[in-house]
């Protein structure tokens, strides 16, 4: 059987996207990836580095020029023959910011350049085979900025050099066969700066520290007799850890930890036969984030260490689109939102976000390629209903129990619900009613017969309610409402013969004064249950205080006892009653700010806020202040569209959410917002629509002067937070000629005309995707000049 209409089928069956595959049994928060890839203008899917500068650019380094990204648009930077103040090469192996907020770069055959940012140019620093001052090597594969402001520099076959920007002197570190103490080699591929100062160097020939007063190196190898040796010589990555551990990343070895009191190495290795291994024996790149998590960057995906077990959970390229695209890990790095970057080898960078954790994604294989359609709960028990695959218990996050048809009578489940005797109900889309006891695991199932009043009223099963009497409500598609008697087993129908506005009940709930609501895809229904009146409410579009909808797909009675209704189309309701008794509905759309006008779900938290869960993503909503906040996919949800029917809140107040892509657990007080109060950069500036010509570039302006001809000014403009740019908000005001704000919104363009000879101050406000302003913002003062001829000139 088949809904007989199409819009439900669009809402019950929605398109299917692949999830991230884990363990068996397993049902555990996913990291959900963005990608930025060539499609959005890198010149390069290789990103061998990673950096946020000061104003909150991220830099890309690739294998085919320097990429700058505002969370917009990308400008590159590539070399050219004609221009000497060029990029001086393409390779880019390593950025590095110093106290000058300029950036140097270290590539793999134009050595070295600084990029200055008042002059948008390039300063070279490359070999000489005539001056013994200069680069030992063009060659360059790492570079470090000391906290004296030494630039050191790793080359593949020129050993390490030491660069005093203020002096331009080169001091040359060499691999000496007959000195033990010199460099192990000439090849260096790693460099770091420990918290007492140290510096340690990573070479093809071993780890090497460096004694700043002897100008020496004391070397550590690997020792073929002893496990507790460096596990391989050739070493890529150094990291020191919040605990002042040193972990060593090597090319074939695996991840090391160095013991510096003991001078002891401790080894994490690939082992096929030993879960939670190490993915891979090549690592690239370590990190420590602001959660003090370890993530290690291997050639086969990234790994995060439990430091508690020692054991490592595994994150690679599975094919699906919030996975990782490539399983090379490159380069990693956080910014300064949190956000993790993750350079790929062949497919760009992929971006996740912490706290995305905190909105509890779960994926598991039996998830995948269906949808999450209702939920029930108790104690530490999760029961989860799938469109296809049936029915699942979830116990202390690990799925102990599946049920599928043949036990089940259809494995479509639409609708749950656990009674107060603890007996699971389970309404599906063309199986019935099942009854489960979760004692014994034996299933009843009950259906519709044509010849026969008082059974079911109809096969498909959209909703289920119990009454503080107990009775247990059942909403139907096609046959109205079921209620049923516990006693003796027969169903007692309300359909439309009895007043329902239609057979189609897609929401049932009672209010604190146990009158049932019936929400309809032809309105919404007040049942008494004293008189057995049906009193039928509509949508009128001659009467702005009706529904604003036909079709309902939520109801939801918060603790003041106030009736909300969400709606396919026409957002939020709240009914409410007046002075002389009569029932109005105030509601709420996209023109006061909700993303969308299809509304789910409908839950509220302990603190009162609703949770709604829309066809555009999942929105916190205060009734007392009317706000809103907007979480979507970018901030760990499984989608930004939810399911008919899937929301649900357990005893505890945690809020459960399905979708497409699994489901999300909530527990709202324990959400991470994002605090960091985005940087605001002028991104753009033209005059009568052609970009302006500046004697700098557009983001370090701070004063702007234009002449009596330009009669059109467009500022453009971008917020340094990547979280969800498309959500970023933007007021702007020109001080002398405006008001007042204008209102905030996405947009990053202002556009002024004709202005009047005079001094003005442009100013521009940001906030991030979860509404945290930067008040002090961006400020150019603007003169524009008179015409000549007002002057006396």
């Amino acid at each position: 059987m088949q809904w007989p209409e199409r819009k439900w089928v669009v809402v019950l069956s929605l398109a299917l996207v692949m999830l991230q595959p884990l363990a068996a049994g397993a049902a555990r928060q996913s990291m959900y990836f963005r990608h930025l890839t060539l499609q959005d203008g890198l010149s390069q899917n290789t990103i061998q580095t990673i950096l946020q500068d000061t104003q909150g650019f991220v830099w890309l380094g690739t294998e085919n020029g320097l990429n700058r990204y505002d969370g917009y648009n990308i400008v590159r930077y590539h070399p050219d023959r004609n221009d000497p103040q060029s990029l001086p090469g393409d390779f880019i192996w390593k950025i590095a910011e110093d106290g000058d907020t300029n950036l140097w770069i270290a590539t793999a055959d134009g050595g070295v350049a600084r990029w200055d940012r008042k002059t948008d140019s390039f300063r070279r620093y490359q070999h000489q085979e005539d001056n013994p001052n200069s680069l030992a090597s063009d060659s360059a594969r790492t570079l470090l900025i000391d906290r004296a402001g030494l630039i050191w520099i790793g080359s593949t076959d020129g050993g390490l050099d030491a660069l005093d920007p203020e002096t331009g002197r080169i001091e040359h570190f060499r691999h000496n066969p007959e000195d033990p103490k010199s460099l192990s080699s000439d090849a260096v591929y790693a460099l770091f700066q420990d918290g007492a100062g140290s510096l340690w160097v990573g070479t093809e020939s071993g780890l090497n520290l460096f004694n700043p007063r002897s100008r020496s190196f004391l070397r550590y190898h690997n020792d073929p007799q002893s496990t507790q040796s460096l596990s391989s010589d050739r070493v890529r990555a150094i990291y020191e850890d919040h605990q002042g551990a040193l972990w060593i990343g090597t090319l074939g070895g695996g991840l090391n930890r160095f013991n510096r009191v003991t001078g002891r190495f401790t080894r994490f290795q690939n082992d096929p036969e030993k879960d939670g291994s190490l993915s891979h024996d090549h690592v690239r790149t370590i990190l420590e984030d602001g959660a003090m998590r370890l993530w290690v960057g291997t050639a086969d995906g990234l790994n995060l260490l439990h430091r508690d077990t020692m054991t490592f959970d595994h994150f690679a390229s599975d094919g699906h689109l919030g996975s990782l695209q490539d399983s090379y890990v490159m380069s990693l790095h956080q910014d300064r939102s949190g956000l993790l970057w993750v350079g790929t080898r062949s497919a760009g960078a992929s971006l996740w976000n912490p706290r995305s954790w905190t909105l509890g994604h779960y994926v598991a294989p039996w998830l995948q390629d269906t949808n999450v359609t209702a939920f029930a709960s108790d104690n530490d028990r999760l029961w989860v209903g799938t469109f296809d695959h049936g029915l699942t218990l979830i116990e202390n996050d690990v799925d102990t129990k599946r049920f599928d048809e043949p036990e089940l009578s259809d494995s479509r489940v639409m609708s749950l619900l656990l009674d107060r005797d603890g007996l699971l109900w389970v309404g599906t889309m063309a199986g019935g009613l099942n009854r489960l006891d979760p004692k014994t695991d034996e299933i009843t199932v009950y259906r519709h017969e044509p010849e026969n009043p008082q059974s079911l009223s109809a096969d498909g099963v959209m909703n289920l309610m119990e009454d503080r009497s107990g009775n247990l409500w059942i909403g139907t598609f096609g046959g109205g409402v079921s209620q049923f008697d516990r006693e003796t087993g027969a169903f007692r129908r309300l359909t439309e013969a009895e007043g329902l506005s239609s057979s189609r009940a897609t929401a049932i709930v009672e209010d604190l004064d146990g009158v049932i609501w019936i929400g309809t895809d032809a309105g919404l229904n007040r049942w008494d249950p004293a008189t057995g009146e049906v009193i039928q409410y509509h949508h009128d579009p001659r009467d702005p205080a009706s529904l604003s909808s036909e079709t309902i797909y939520a109801l939801h009675i918060d603790t003041s006892g106030n009736l909300w209704i969400g709606t396919a189309g026409g957002g939020l309701n709240r009914m409410r009653e007046t002075p002389d008794q009569l029932v109005g509905f105030d509601s709420i759309s996209q023109r006061d700010g909700l993303p969308s006008n299809v509304v789910y779900g409908i839950r509220s938290d302990v603190q009162g806020l609703l949770w709604l869960s829309t066809s555009n993503g999942l929105i916190q909503f205060d009734p007392q202040t009317s706000e809103f906040k907007t979480f979507r996919k970018a901030q760990g949800l499984q989608g930004d569209e939810f399911n008919f029917g899937a929301h649900h809140r357990s005893e505890s107040g945690r809020l459960y959410f399905g979708g497409a892509n699994g489901f999300n657990a909530i527990e709202p007080a324990a959400l991470e917002t994002n605090s960091n109060a985005p940087s605001v950069v002028l991104t753009g500036l033209q005059k009568l629509n052609k970009p302006a010509i500046t004697r700098m570039p557009y983001s370090q302006l701070t004063k702007f002067e234009i002449d009596h001809l330009s009669t059109v000014i467009t500022f453009e403009f971008a917020a340094m937070d990547f979280t969800s740019p498309s959500q970023n908000q933007y007021r702007y005001l020109l001080e002398g000629f405006d008001n007042q704000w204008s209102s905030p919104s996405s947009a990053r363009t202002a556009t002024y005309t004709n202005l009047d000879a005079g001094e003005y101050v442009f100013r521009v406000q940001a906030s991030n995707s979860d509404g945290v302003w930067n008040r002090h913002g961006l400020a150019i003062s603007t003169v524009v000049a008179p015409a000549p001829w007002l002057t006396g000139t």
